[in-house]
């Protein structure tokens, strides 16, 4: 198990768990204890690894605290993963009944991060904001195609959401990409419609999923001369390496 806020600590310790040979089970510690305690015992999880102060969230396993885990690189003869080892393992909503872990495995992520690079011609100009839960399986690919094209992953590392914190990361960073749920996004439009959108011209693309979209919740902003970003529709449940369906709604003029 992996437990950190969004934060150069979660990708360091992805990164190493990876290289390992072993898969992550990502848990938020913004969970309520309940529900962590429930994803502890379904993944049948030994140990955590987190940073911090928050031992106390993850009772009955081992907790490593990634401050004592760092060592000097060393050489190892470990081949690491193959492609038919999982990567890592998201929780399912439990809309079928008790929320279970559900494994992805490497071909397939390798095969969605290829595709989605590919896709949206992601490079090292772009700037990817997340601000989605460590937990989410949306969130999975944006962590690391960032690493493969060469671009910048910027963490929202705050607990709360925070519209100004956000907007402020994204005109800061010039974002260009934010995936996120449909009810996520709507309130950043609306923060900056009085001011022209001004705060959401570096966007590319607003990847949004796991919700209907409402187009007038966001036709102000999609026909102001400012917007230059493509509104994607995508979804897909978690067993299925996070998208299923995916389509860009390109603007008409």
């Amino acid at each position: 198990g992996a437990g950190f806020q969004r934060g150069m600590a979660l990708i360091a310790s992805l990164l190493g768990i990876l290289k390992s040979g072993a898969a992550y089970v990502p848990i938020d510690p913004a969970y309520p204890e309940a529900r962590i305690q429930s994803m502890i015992r379904s993944a049948k999880l030994a140990s955590v690894l987190t940073s911090g102060n928050d031992e106390s969230f993850y009772r009955g396993v081992s907790v490593l605290k990634v401050e004592d885990a760092v060592h000097p690189l060393i050489p190892s003869d470990d081949a690491g993963p193959v492609d038919g080892d999982p990567v890592y393992a998201i929780f399912t909503s439990g809309s079928t009944g008790e929320p279970k872990a559900a494994s992805v495995f490497h071909t397939g992520f390798a095969n969605l991060l290829d595709w989605y690079c590919s896709e949206l011609s992601l490079g090292p100009f772009d700037r990817t904001l997340v601000i989605s839960s460590p937990s989410f399986d949306l969130t999975q690919k944006n962590l690391f195609s960032p690493l493969l094209t060469g671009g910048i992953l910027v963490l929202d590392d705050c607990a709360t959401y925070d519209l100004t914190r956000i907007l402020d990361l994204i005109t800061k960073h010039g974002i260009t990409l934010i995936n996120c749920t449909p009810s996520a996004f709507y309130p950043l439009v609306d923060a900056c419609a009085a001011y022209g959108f001004a705060a959401l011209s570096s966007l590319r693309f607003a990847v949004l999923g796991g919700e209907p979209i409402s187009i007038p919740r966001l036709r102000d902003w999609l026909e102001h001369p400012g917007c230059a970003a493509v509104i994607v529709n995508s979804y897909g449940p978690a067993e299925g390496t996070d998208l299923g369906v995916f389509h860009g709604m390109q603007k008409v003029t």
